[in-house]
Order: structure tokens, then sequence, then C-alpha cells
């Protein structure tokens, strides 16, 4: 193992990997990923009992990658968004069809899945070294690079990059505060299986408590993110099986057949968070370092791996003329970032307040009014194909100034 690079990764998730492998397609460039796990062993990833929606652009990224994804991917065909109370046949529905193609869907893949595949990649690209597990103890600059000591070992390189999650040290460290609020909500999420074929629709079902998600996964199983009140999922947690499956039958319906739970469930507090700057010196923050949006658009890997692309674009160029990957051009990926995950962010968490508004006396009528606002623009868009083919297009990731790694 090398002790000087020129790109050194804190955080080995999933858009930590996929940056490395990002990188290390510029032939030359040597990459080092250090992570507090053992990523490379096969238990890492196993126990993320979650699942991602991959835009069409993401998935044309990774396919460039070379990642062996097909085996374990489910395209969405079919999707239909519903508003109503609970155990109540939705009269207000939009429903967006049948006639997407696997090109233009989106696909779920379980995470557990996608980090065996990264894991095979990164053992066979040997421009990235892996180091750890272990964590970062110091930090230090100079005006030509950065040094991290890991492991009592000091690892130099010209760019460090924070993908280390919501909580980010390197973030921290770096000095740089963070925008945004708590949301006062949880999201449950599980596995289930059902008796009853899929057939690729995801459901997305506005309930007076939060959003629930019911997301096709190969075979007859799917997907569950339910968001509600931190206090109702603290509830769904503690309750039995049985009659958990009971309270989610009553929230989905029966179009799915006998439902049974496949895998533990689990929960996570949901907020929003958005760097104040997404560089430093010497420093670039990808992923939930980054930005951390509310579950309700699937967008949340998506963003991560835009990063990804976006931050190939700018060093490739920087990169292939001589310049310093760690100096000015790094201002090119945070103005092209932020613009990006900031009418995202914007456009997500006012989707939050407007389909989860608080219902007290004292804000029932504004809750009424929205209620009443979002089902008409609801009905406006069931009846436009103009509309529902730009919100799609915005779903597949393909608006917008893309990274060349993302276009068609």
């Amino acid at each position: 193992m090398n002790n000087e690079y020129d790109i050194l990764i804190v955080g080995g998730g999933l858009v930590g990997q996929v940056t490395a492998l990002t990188c290390a397609k510029l032939d030359g460039l040597r990459v080092a990923l250090a992570d507090g796990r053992d990523i490379l062993s096969d238990e890492t990833g196993k126990s993320d009992g979650r699942a991602s929606a991959l835009s069409a652009s993401s998935l044309r990224f990774l396919n460039r990658l070379d990642l062996a994804l097909s085996d374990y991917l489910q395209p969405m065909r079919d999707m239909l968004i519903t508003d109503g109370g609970i155990g109540e046949d939705p009269v207000w529905r939009l429903h967006f069809g049948e006639n997407a193609t696997d090109a233009d869907s989106a696909h779920m893949i379980e995470n557990r899945h996608l980090y065996a595949v990264l894991r095979d990649a990164l053992k066979s690209t040997d421009q990235i070294d892996i180091i750890g597990p272990g964590n970062v103890s110091d930090i230090s600059h100079t005006a030509a690079g950065v040094s991290a000591w890991i492991r009592r070992k000091e690892i130099s390189a010209r760019l460090l990059i924070a993908a280390d999650g919501p909580a980010s040290a390197i973030r921290n460290r770096a000095g740089i505060a963070m925008d945004g609020r708590h949301y006062g909500q949880s999201a449950l999420v599980t596995t289930i299986s059902h008796s009853l074929p899929h057939d690729g629709l995801a459901l997305q079902r506005f309930l007076p408590g939060g959003p629930l998600a019911v997301l096709p996964l190969p075979g007859k199983r799917s997907q569950i993110v339910w968001s509600d009140k931190s206090a109702a999922i603290k509830a769904a947690m503690a309750i039995s099986e049985g009659d958990f499956i009971a309270e989610l039958a009553l929230r989905i319906g029966d179009h799915l057949g006998e439902l049974s739970l496949e895998a533990p469930r689990q929960s996570y507090p949901l907020h929003l968070q958005l760097a104040q700057d997404y560089i430093g010196p010497r420093l670039v923050l990808v992923g939930d370092a980054a930005h951390v949006i509310h579950p309700l658009a699937g967008q949340g890997l998506n963003l991560g791996l835009r990063d990804a692309a976006t931050l190939y674009d700018v060093l490739s160029g920087a990169f292939l003329t001589g310049r310093d990957i760690g100096g000015a051009v790094l201002g090119e990926y945070a103005a092209w970032r932020r613009s990006d995950v900031t009418s995202l962010a914007t456009a997500t968490d006012g989707l939050s307040y407007i389909f989860s508004a608080p219902k007290t006396p004292m804000r029932r009528p504004l809750s009424k009014a929205l209620g009443h606002a979002r089902r008409l623009g609801m009905s406006a868009v069931n009846d436009s194909a103009v509309l529902k083919d730009l919100i799609m297009r915005e779903a597949a990731g393909d608006l917008g100034d893309l990274p060349d790694l993302l276009k068609k």
C-alpha cells in the first residue's frame, strides 16, 4: 500500500464506493478509499435492509462503470399516487400508466446486492487501495495537498473527498455548517412478500400521517417505506408481526393479496440537511455528507450518484489539462451541484409539508386548504399528458445540465 495518492475518499458507503470507481476511470489517478469498516468483507452491507430507486440516468451511469447489476434490478413500469384516508378506497389518483420502457424506467435494487456488486468491482480495480478498517484521527493541510492519519499511518493526497454520511466528521473538521430542519417524522423500512404479482407497480399513498411507498422488488416482493409521525413509527416498530401486517394491509389495500414480513423492520428519523458549502480547502463533499432530503421522492441515492458523476466531469477536465485537481476547479463542482440539490430539496420539502401539514385545531383550516389544492393539482396532472411527461423526465434524471456520465 502507498502513502501518497491523488485522491483520498473517506467513507465507504454506496456513494463513497461509486465515487472511488468513478475517479479510477481517469487513467493514472491513484485513489485511496478509507472506512471504519472492512468494506471488502462479504458481510458488509448485508444488514442494510433498504432498497434504492435508481433513476434512468443513474442506471446509465452505473452501467458505464461496468457494474453487473442486471440480475438484481426490478423495473418500475407503472406508478400510482393516491391521496386519502386509512382504509378508504382513494378517490384522488395520479396514474402514470404502463407505457414506460425499461430504458426509461426507474429500477429498484436492494442495497445488499448493490454493495456486493460494488465490492467485486473494487477488488478488481488496481487503481484503488482500500485503507482500513480505521477512522481518520487527524487532518493537516499544505499548499499542495492534505494529510490524514488513519491507523497511525499518514496518508497524503491532493484532494480529500468526504463521503462519511450525514454526521460527517470530515465536514465538521472543515467547519462547514449545515442548514435544515427535523420533520418530526421517522421512516419505517422493511420488505414484504405477497401472494399476487406487483407487475412493476410503484404505489405511493399519501395518508394523514405521511406518505407510504410500496416499491416493487424482484419476485412477489416489495419494499415498504412508511413515513409518519415519530411516535406512530415507534408504535409500528413495537407491535407484533401479525398486528403490523394487519396495519399495513389496511393502508395498502388488497391488490397484492396476502402479505407476510420478509425482513426485520428498521426505522430512521427524517430531516432535511444541506451543507452551506460543498467544498473546502482541497475538500469536496458528496452524498449524505453534503445533503439529506425527505425520502418521499426516492431521490437520495440518485443525488449522491449525480455528485460522483459531476465530480468526474470537473476532475477529468482538470486532470487532462494538467491543472490542480484540488484547486480552483472545485468551485465548478460546488456551483453545479448547489443548483441541482437546492431545487430538488426545495421540491421534496414543499411536498412533505403539503401532504403532511399539521392538523391541530389552529391549523385545521390551512390543512383543509392544502388538501383541496393538492387534490386539484393531482387531478390537473392526471389529465395532462404534457405534465406527466415532464414529471417522468424529471424522475428519470434527464432534465437540466447533466454531467456526461448521466447523458443518453
